[in-house]
């Protein structure tokens, strides 16, 4: 269904039924190649903002959007279907790659402009680095499900989603600076997690774990790549994997 702004009804949908998109063209439709549906074209140029958000825009059927700064009616924002176009929408988007695809890019819950405003809410924190307001680490995942399908930085425990060591680190720069971390980018979004041997806290488990070589000047584990720059030879280098 779908509504019209003239007659103030509730119709039924005249594009939305055409499966093809050789039909949906001839239809005088937009074929959305994204979701693979057909969708009424849709101009957000309602002069109010009650016509405004009653216009159904094509994708994903969600309604137009009343821009308060300059009252003027458009696109919903975050509607994006990657990772990277998500969050170079300028509206300020997040992008999780577990939610449904329709639903992957969304509104940034923490988007406050100062430090005050951004700890009025429970889920949200101001990150000193970037001097921006941003999502605490699982807090906004309520319940164990959730929180399960953001295992790559979250646990459920004691009745809570809390944070995986590391993923305090909300951007690249001081994820790096920390020792016992580094940049995950094979999920989106990426993260900052556990370094791949430090999980390992004794000479036992690190030797025994693909690439990793246990530290006993410094008691850590590391992969064996990461200590290429202590050894002075051909030869102690040669003996260490990575």
């Amino acid at each position: 269904c779908e509504w019209n702004a003239t007659s103030l009804e509730c119709e039924w949908s005249t594009c939305h039924d055409k499966c093809l998109e050789s039909v949906c063209s001839a239809a005088d439709c937009l074929w959305d190649a994204a979701y693979g549906e057909c969708g009424r074209v849709v101009e957000c140029s309602a002069n109010t903002k009650d016509i405004c958000e009653t216009l159904q825009f094509t994708a994903a059927n969600r309604t137009c959007r009343w821009y308060e700064e300059d009252a003027t009616c458009g696109p919903p924002p975050c509607m994006a279907l990657t990772e990277d176009s998500c969050l170079a929408d300028p509206y300020g988007c997040q992008f999780d790659e577990e939610a449904e695809l329709r639903s992957r890019c969304t509104e940034r819950v923490c988007n406050a402009p100062n430090q005050t405003d951004c700890e009025l809410s429970t889920i949200c924190e101001w990150d000193v680095t970037i001097a921006s307001c941003v999502n605490k680490p699982c807090y906004e995942y309520i319940n164990e499900d959730s929180c399960n399908k953001h295992s790559y930085d979250c646990v459920w425990e004691s009745a809570s989603c809390t944070p995986l060591p590391c993923v305090s680190n909300t951007n690249e720069r001081t994820c790096a600076e920390d020792a016992e971390c580094e940049w995950k980018t094979t999920h989106a979004p990426a993260h900052c997690g556990v370094k791949v041997c430090r999980v390992n806290k004794n000479q036992s488990s690190c030797e025994s774990t693909d690439n990793c070589v246990w530290d006993d000047s410094q008691g850590t584990c590391d992969e064996g790549a990461s200590q290429c720059g202590r050894f002075a030879n051909a030869c102690d280098c040669g003996k260490t994997s990575g």
